[in-house]
């Protein structure tokens, strides 16, 4: 960035990769413990969900010193999503039956796919070429995909009380 008279301007560019996972309380349980509490009509229940997001962001920042103590900012985003995946219907349950202790699960998964790329993934193994092609993505390409476009902005401001304390 660079200063002129009260003003900051900076430039960033930053790839972002945020996800979250939610697991059912059995999914610890079962592993730790084993299946001996989940016999006959008490599945374990299995369920996982999942929201992952990649995306770049370019933005210019303008900052102004109001005063020595107060400064307030701007910064408009452009945003470019490259990948997203959620998981929000996972059903899974593993039974064990009481008498032979023997094992059957039943799945049921919704997943939801987005990405730069146009590519239908219908079997595990289209996965895999999924992947093999992230790689020969050039940067310069990233923001030709008008379809995973979008903007965002933030304001900030920061006040100094003294040389130790301040807030933002």
């Amino acid at each position: 960035g660079f200063k002129v008279k009260r003003f900051f301007f900076d430039i960033n560019y930053r790839f972002r990769f945020n996800t979250e996972v939610h697991y059912a309380r059995d999914f610890l349980g079962f592993f730790i413990n084993g299946n001996g509490n989940y016999l006959g009509d008490s599945p374990a229940d299995l369920s996982v969900g999942v929201d992952l997001n990649a995306f770049s962001e370019t933005s210019l920042g303008i900052q102004y010193a109001i005063n020595d103590k107060l400064t307030v900012g701007i910064r408009p985003k452009f945003l470019a999503g490259i990948a997203n995946l959620s998981i929000n219907d996972d059903n899974t349950k593993i039974y064990t039956d009481a008498d032979t202790y023997e094992m059957t699960a039943d799945v049921n998964i919704n997943i939801k796919a987005s990405t730069l790329l146009d590519m239908d993934i219908n079997r595990i193994g289209d996965i895999r070429a999924y992947i093999d092609t992230i790689g020969n993505i050039p940067f310069r390409d990233m923001y030709t995909i008008k379809d995973n476009m979008g903007f965002g902005i933030d304001f900030g401001a920061s006040y100094i009380f003294n040389e130790r304390f301040g807030v933002a």
